[in-house]
């Protein structure tokens, strides 16, 4: 789930800012190779250009987008050697974090996680890819938000962010009627606690995806 302010206090405008621009991102509303500018971006969300620099700055860093000039800035396009390298940090960090996670959630958490899975599911059969990839998130963050491990879930939401817009191209390419998980397994896992069945269904849903990436690129080689 993406983080929101505590319940009477207003997020400052540079976070709310940063949080809104590596959403579009996060989500594919962005495609790889984009061109931006600060100005469009002031523009979308209706803020002054300072908040946008300082969000921009920080993604930047993060590897979520690249600087072209002082006003102008782009989506990456993330070659195989990048994208195996991600790919590799997000399998050892989200099974660390599950592993975690299995001795604190809840019954309560492993509803939530239900009702994102029931809506990724209602996005699937309505070809909604917007929908399925917020869901998508929305399952596995509530599931790592549990864990102990403070230090690498900042830098797992750093690694979606960056995949995100090639996750899109992907997903809107081959329908969401493709798009396969092994979230029943997960959470069937999660209410026995059994951490090997966890750690299995986890490895397999993240190979999954990166299956239908590598396909579509050999698919893109032949074409």
């Amino acid at each position: 789930m993406r983080q929101n302010a505590a319940p009477g206090r207003k997020t400052p405008t540079h976070e709310a800012v940063y949080r809104a621009i590596a959403d579009r991102i996060l989500f594919g509303e962005f495609h790889p190779g984009q061109p931006l500018t600060l100005q469009s971006l002031a523009d979308q969300l209706s803020v002054s250009l300072t908040p946008v620099r300082d969000a921009v700055r920080r993604l930047v860093a993060e590897g979520a987008l690249v600087s072209h000039d002082n006003r102008r800035v782009g989506v990456p396009v993330v070659d195989f050697r990048t994208y195996g390298e991600l790919i590799s940090i997000r399998l050892f960090l989200e099974v660390k974090m599950a592993i975690s996670a299995i001795d604190h959630i809840d019954n309560h958490g492993i509803d939530k996680m239900t009702g994102f899975d029931d809506a990724l599911d209602r996005s699937i059969e309505q070809g909604d890819v917007g929908g399925y990839m917020r869901c998508n998130y929305d399952f596995h963050f509530t599931l790592y938000e549990y864990s102990d491990c403070t230090a690498s879930l900042p830098i797992a939401r750093s690694i979606w962010t960056q995949l995100g817009p090639s996750h899109r191209i992907v997903c809107g390419r081959f329908g969401t009627s493709n798009l396969a998980d092994k979230h029943k397994e997960i959470l069937a896992a999660l209410k026995v606690r059994d951490r090997d069945a966890l750690q299995l269904a986890l490895e397999q849903d993240i190979d999954q995806g990166n299956e239908l990436v590598m396909l579509d690129a050999d698919e893109g080689a032949d074409g």
